[in-house]
């Protein structure tokens, strides 16, 4: 009964929609009479609902599926909480922790086969090396996912996996490629009613347009984000289209109402508790506070967000908060500071260029590699049909050679039946069987060739057919004159 009434609420959340708050209120409520295993359900899709509005919360969702899930040995609730747990983790900037849970989810799903989980799992693994700057593996990792879901027709999956290969055509500039991919994610993700990934894909492209120089598309984007995202209450795609919104407006060089917006969204950062995104909201206020030639607030603000990026790993945030901190300095003279802060800029900036170099070796190494697998892999698939055309080949020659026998078989007992009486009518309807057999052993031997004549057209195979049993009616006739020969008495 406690598992109808899972269904029963899971069957109205999909026909009649909610806000937010209600979708969690009943969840809760029905969690309170479940038994562990759907217990762990209901707590990795609070976990999944607190993620843009209370992640502390949404941690604590997911810690408490993965306990129950454990407890009641259901496998695959036990791997989304590990996701759940992973994603908590890459939202607070701990890339490794986010790395330790993917991968132990990996070995998981691989080992029960769960392609849904795997292709959810290579998603979030990219998205960390998304974060780190390495693009070579995040397209490895989107790519993989991108597969899985579209072979089980996850036309969820499929639609973020178009969003996030658009951030990845973003990032390396290639802005045709991005909107093409962002667009596609946004039809499918308005067919499927999904909120959310409508919000997330409307900032992708409107980041889109913005680095296009149309600051009017982009806003327009943006704003729609910034409705739906407020109306939905869901607080990390709020700041986030607040943020981007103040970057337009600091394109356009208007930086008191650039400062007004990343102000708005850094009060959400930090409540939410995105150390990335409240490192990149602190640094941009500071280039607003340089730009309006109030120094102190500018050093004050990207030193904030220095220290932040260096708690998140955040090397490229770092190498620009360094490089703008030397900046600030010469404006306000301090000449040894500003030179100590351009010193340590080259030095991250040395770092992630032998990085990057390092990634192209390894990248061309990788390249190699997946030509090689993929040789291999075309080789065994043509030895495999070839093995399977060779079964069906050896198949078919035994069938026919079975029909013939029976052909054969039918006219030999036909022929030696000449001492029995029998009617004519009998002998006729005897004889006709026979040849009936006999043109049927002729019509499957030759459909191929039918098939190749007549291009697989019905009517065009069926006056071939036809032309073949003409041909064989002079045959017909000659032969069921020996056979009533043999079989009346005269």
């Amino acid at each position: 009964m406690k598992y109808v009434l899972l269904i029963l609420l899971l069957c109205a959340q999909l026909i009649f929609p909610q806000t937010l708050q209600q979708k969690i209120d009943s969840l809760q409520k029905a969690a309170e009479t479940l038994p562990d295993s759907a217990k762990s359900r209901i707590c990795n899709e609070l976990s999944a609902l607190y993620r843009n509005v209370d992640p502390e919360l949404s941690n604590k969702q997911a810690q408490d599926a993965l306990t129950l899930s454990k407890r009641a040995g259901t496998t695959q609730q036990t791997i989304q909480a590990m996701i759940n747990l992973g994603i908590c983790q890459y939202m607070q900037g701990e890339n490794t922790e986010a790395f330790t849970y993917y991968y132990e989810a990996k070995e998981i799903a691989e080992r029960i086969g769960s392609k849904y989980l795997l292709g959810k799992i290579y998603n979030n693994i990219g998205a960390v090396y998304f974060n780190l700057g390495d693009y070579n593996r995040t397209l490895e990792f989107y790519l993989k996912s991108q597969v899985l879901r579209q072979e089980i027709h996850d036309r969820e999956g499929v639609a973020a996996s178009y969003n996030n290969l658009g951030n990845v055509y973003l990032s390396l500039g290639n802005y045709a490629l991005s909107l093409e991919q962002y667009q596609k994610s946004l039809d499918l993700k308005n067919e499927l009613r999904d909120e959310a990934g409508i919000i997330q894909t409307l900032i992708n492209l409107g980041t889109v347009y913005k680095y296009l120089g149309d600051n009017t598309k982009a806003l327009e984007y943006y704003n729609n984000a910034l409705r739906l995202s407020t109306d939905a209450g869901m607080m990390l795609f709020t700041s986030t289209a607040l943020g981007n919104i103040g970057g337009v407006f600091a394109n356009q060089s208007d930086y008191k109402k650039s400062l007004e917006y990343h102000a708005r969204s850094l009060v959400i950062r930090k409540k939410i508790g995105d150390i990335n995104g409240e490192t990149v909201c602190l640094i941009n206020m500071g280039e607003n506070y340089y730009e309006l030639k109030n120094y102190a607030q500018a050093l004050r603000y990207v030193k904030s967000g220095l220290d932040a990026a260096k708690k998140a790993e955040l090397s490229e945030s770092g190498k620009n908060a360094h490089f703008l901190m030397s900046q600030i300095h010469e404006k306000m003279g301090n000449f040894q500071e500003a030179y100590m802060e351009l010193q340590k800029y080259n030095e991250l900036h040395d770092s992630l260029f032998n990085s990057v170099k390092a990634n192209e070796i390894g990248r061309l190494q990788e390249r190699s590699d997946i030509e090689k697998m993929l040789m291999e892999k075309q080789r065994y698939e043509e030895e495999q049909a070839k093995i399977a055309a060779d079964k069906t080949r050896h198949r078919n020659l035994i069938q026919y050679f079975s029909i013939f026998l029976v052909v054969l078989a039918l006219f030999v007992g036909v022929f030696f039946t000449g001492k029995i009486k029998m009617k004519e009518s009998a002998a006729e309807g005897l004889a006709f069987f026979a040849f009936l057999i006999l043109y049927e052993f002729i019509a499957i031997l030759l459909d191929p060739m039918v098939d190749s004549i007549s291009m697989s057209i019905p009517v065009m195979k069926l006056f071939v057919n036809a032309f073949i049993a003409l041909l064989m009616t002079p045959v017909h006739d000659i032969l069921e004159n020996a056979l009533e020969k043999k079989v009346i008495k005269r």
